[in-house]
């Protein structure tokens, strides 16, 4: 590649004076790519972490003051094949502000390796030693390679003062939106606020949303946590609901209300994608099945079933990204959000072209993929003046739900495992290294965490089973009235069990035509032991996922509650129970919102990393115990509960089909 001679060029001041020198990118012959300033080697940026679009490659490219790539014949050879990055620059991937799109960051640890050559003269680093590099770079206390590309960093910070202030996380959920604001420095909740909106189910197995809903209602909790703060807003994190279809037309209008997660109208089309490209080649490429939530069947649907909408489609973004665009006018998302589209070929962290292409979908209609940990764009200045927040205010990539909730709980190394009871229920498993489920019966995705992977096991249906209970049978009874009755009946339900498929149903069974259903009914049963046994069978469910990653050797030695699963005594000591594992339970029960802050701090710089961002999650001390007596009769009670989905699957079908066809 060409040099770059920076002598004359008008730097911007937040650019080291030492970087305003002759800049050359060279690609050694292991693939390794060594920054040198003048002639001296001032970094090393090793391909293996690095891929067209990603971070590293932003800095190992820096096209346009560097020399760009112009075709493949410039890459290295273990790269070729894959799309090339659009053109950005070493000043981008500095993070400075842009006229035409949002700043793209790089790993603070290859700016760090950077900044202690240039402060040290670069006495070690000799052009023909290029590999001392590597030496800078591992004798960084936690900020190892191996952490560093895991935890990210924030890239456009001075780092001889900590940055502190106010950090909002923004949760764009299934019921409503939610918003935390935390103190970067002790990480205390200083305001939170929520707000709901309707779920439309227009047909049986049909679930959607209005986006205006959501804008309307994260205005109304962002304004409410900027007045409430009581301090400087220094950065603002996106999560919500994953898997949703936002279907925008060439001006950035939404074209119609969005398909939701547990929407199961696509599985025709899933049946389609599987044909086409195979079960095993679609895990192989995507790293997961068909599953009727995926965003891709969803607008395969709209293709076959609303060709006119079709026809329309400029853009398709999922639920938190499209508040994005309203909040910056840009079109991103993150990598563990993109991973549940099927689109996204998770071990290598970008679009997959194959998928694409395969089912004839425009990439253009993609947003930009970054890490968790990275800014996605700037606020808007008028819609930072409406709420009350700073002009420029950092917004980060965030993460879908259940990555950013296990940012929230701490839950980021393998041996750690998160179990969320929200609207559905996630086990959820980090892993260093990505490894599919052959079967498909559990989600492989990537963490919010950069370089980090996670499984996944999913209940359609956890606290959505006990909203459905309490509006048609509560009689004005609150959750907490109903799961305090439930907790006096004893273990068991007196023989009552409860199917939570309510919305068909993912891990174990695959099955978007499962139904709920109450086995044992007898006339001794009240609402109380139906309440029970419901509160059981989430559990339950729960347990088939868990049992799963088991067989996979996934380790749960450390399990975390979140969401309203964590809050409840009842839920906890259930959860302890069937799972057979002591359950521990975080300072802070809001998951997503705070995880979703949190990566908002090491994208702003108030954070190194996220190791650094997660030393503020507090564990508080009380940990709930399995029972053994209990424990034992739930062992005996899921041995019962496993055979009943089989059992009834034929009577599941046949009673669902004609709704479930029906158009």
């Amino acid at each position: 590649m060409d040099s770059f001679d920076a002598t004359s060029h008008d730097w911007p001041q937040s650019v080291p004076a030492a970087f305003r020198g002759s800049l050359i990118c060279h690609n050694d012959p292991n693939l390794e790519n060594v920054i040198f300033s003048g002639d001296r080697a001032v970094a090393l940026i090793d391909f293996d972490l690095a891929s067209p679009g990603s971070a590293v490659w932003d800095v190992a490219c820096a096209a346009r003051l560097w020399a760009p790539l112009r075709d493949e014949s410039d890459m290295p050879g273990q790269l070729r094949g894959r799309s090339l990055a659009r053109p950005r620059t070493f000043v981008d991937a500095y993070g400075l502000p842009q006229r035409d799109r949002a700043p793209v960051h790089a790993h603070d640890w290859c700016y760090d390796i950077v900044r202690d050559a240039v402060a040290g003269g670069h006495e070690k680093f000799g052009r023909t030693g290029a590999k001392a590099v590597e030496s800078g770079r591992t004798g960084r206390g936690s900020n190892s390679p191996r952490t560093a590309r895991r935890c990210g960093g924030a890239r456009h910070v001075d780092r001889g003062a900590k940055l502190m202030g106010i950090l909002i996380g923004l949760d764009v959920g299934t019921s409503g939106a939610r918003a935390v604001a935390m103190d970067s420095e002790t990480g205390e909740l200083r305001a939170e606020a929520a707000a709901e909106y309707e779920l439309l189910m227009p047909r049986p197995g049909w679930s959607e949303q209005r986006p205006s809903d959501w804008w309307a209602a994260s205005r109304e909790v962002l304004g409410t946590v900027a007045r409430e703060s009581g301090g400087e807003v220094i950065g603002l994190g996106l999560t919500g609901q994953m898997h949703g279809s936002v279907f925008l037309d060439a001006g950035d209008e939404v074209i119609r209300p969005a398909l939701l997660w547990n929407d199961q109208r696509t599985w025709r089309q899933c049946e389609q994608i599987e044909e086409r490209i195979g079960r095993e080649e679609l895990v192989t490429l995507a790293g997961n099945p068909a599953l009727t939530g995926f965003q891709a069947p969803k607008i395969l649907w709209l293709r076959d079933e609303e060709p006119e909408s079709y026809s329309r489609v400029a853009a398709v973004l999922l639920p938190k990204d499209y508040i994005r665009l309203l909040l910056t006018g840009v079109k991103a998302t993150d990598a563990a959000d993109a991973s549940g589209t099927l689109l996204f070929d998770v071990r290598r962290r970008r679009w997959s072209q194959e998928v694409l292409a395969l089912l004839e979908l425009d990439p253009a209609w993609l947003p930009r993929v970054h890490e968790g940990t990275e800014g996605s764009g700037t606020l808007r200045d008028a819609v930072a003046d409406e709420l009350g927040l700073p002009r420029g205010l950092i917004v980060a990539a965030g993460g879908g739900d259940n990555a950013a909730a296990a940012v929230g709980v701490g839950v980021a190394e393998e041996g750690q495992v998160s179990v969320s009871i929200g609207t559905s229920g996630v086990v959820f498993a980090p892993t260093s290294d990505f490894k599919a489920d052959p079967s498909g019966r559990v989600h492989a995705f990537c963490h919010a965490l950069p370089g980090m992977f996670h499984l996944m096991a999913v209940t359609l249906s956890a606290g959505g089973s006990l909203r459905w209970w309490r509006d048609v049978a509560g009689g004005g009874a609150s959750f907490d009235a109903l799961v305090a009755e439930a907790g006096e009946v004893a273990p068991g339900a007196e023989g009552l069990l409860f199917l939570p498929y309510l919305t068909g149903e993912r891990t174990p069974h695959l099955d978007p035509q499962a139904r709920g259903s109450f086995v044992g009914l007898t006339l001794r049963h009240g609402r109380a032991h139906m309440t029970r046994a419901l509160l059981e069978g989430v559990v339950l469910a729960l347990r088939d996922g868990v049992e799963i990653m088991r067989d996979l050797g996934v380790r749960d030695d450390d399990v975390r509650a979140v969401g309203g699963g964590a809050r409840s005594v009842v839920w906890r000591q259930l959860q302890a129970d069937v799972l057979g594992r002591p359950i521990r339970r975080t300072r802070v029960d809001e998951g997503p919102a705070y995880g979703a802050a949190l990566l908002a701090g090491v994208a702003c710089g108030a954070f190194r990393d996220g190791d650094e961002a997660m030393q503020l999650v507090g564990v508080r001390e009380e940990t709930t115990e399995p029972d053994p007596a209990c424990a034992r009769r739930y062992d005996e009670l899921h041995s019962i509960y496993a055979t009943l989905y089989a059992s009834q699957r034929d009577a599941m079908r046949r009673l669902g089909a004609p709704e479930l066809a029906s158009t």
